[in-house]
């Protein structure tokens, strides 16, 4: 069916290839060659939003192609379907190469996001700037922060979210500072408490981040229950 359809395709018979490449996909809905025949049909028509659906699942079920979590990405972004990125990134950290466009795709695709939600409020799901930071990309962190009103400094979300993105630039005793002022305001997050904690064994005060790890071992067990004295990573 898929060759069928892709001698339809050559002839420019597209009403009939896409007829074959649908056949196909109800044999097998996630045949590799089906779909990509669909997708590479759908976008010469120039439809965005099919092409869109086809290719979602193409990067759901066969990962492992860089320039394709490029082209899902772009093709989600420009249907509106912003929140889907979220997926795409838990699809770039599994990839085995992380060739350089395909990073800056992928932090473009976080900032629309961490715009997005950081606009509706939605400080829950606002995690891509946690997520940018844990893996080194502070400056897309502190560029989604900038986009949002300053009039919401005294967010709790907001204000762990600025300590996150913003402790790269930080002095060492400025970083304990505010990290310590968000911990004394029960103001916590689990990764700003882990950078809390190195920073206070990094200045010698290592009875404070002792303390202060027993109380995340209590409040995140599956996150420090395996942490030692030493480490909080």
């Amino acid at each position: 069916l898929f060759y069928h359809g892709q001698a339809k395709y050559m002839q420019e018979l597209a009403e009939e290839a896409e007829d074959d490449y649908k056949k196909g996909l109800e044999v097998n809905n996630i045949h590799y060659k089906c779909q990509v025949g669909l997708y590479e049909l759908f976008k010469k028509d120039g439809k965005v939003f099919e092409s869109y659906d086809v290719i979602k699942n193409i990067a759901k079920y066969f990962p492992s192609n860089p320039e394709r979590l490029k082209e899902v990405i772009h093709l989600a972004i420009k249907t509106d379907n912003i929140e889907d990125v979220e997926m795409y990134y838990e699809l770039f950290t599994e990839l085995d190469e992380r060739p350089e466009d395909v990073v800056q795709y992928i932090c473009a695709g976080m900032f629309v996001l961490g715009k997005l939600l950081m606009n509706k409020k939605d400080f829950d799901k606002a995690k891509d700037v946690v997520l940018l930071a844990q893996n080194s990309f502070f400056g897309e962190a502190q560029k989604i922060l900038s986009r949002f009103s300053t009039n919401k400094v005294d967010e709790v979300d907001y204000a762990i979210a600025r300590f996150i993105a913003n402790s790269p630039d930080m002095e060492l005793d400025e970083k304990i500072s505010a990290g310590l002022e968000l911990y004394n305001s029960n103001r916590k997050h689990p990764y700003a408490v882990e950078l809390l904690i190195d920073s206070l064994r990094k200045s010698g005060s290592d009875k404070r981040a002792q303390e202060i790890l027993e109380d995340a071992k209590h409040e995140w067990p599956e996150k420090f229950s395996n942490t030692s004295k030493k480490s909080a990573a």
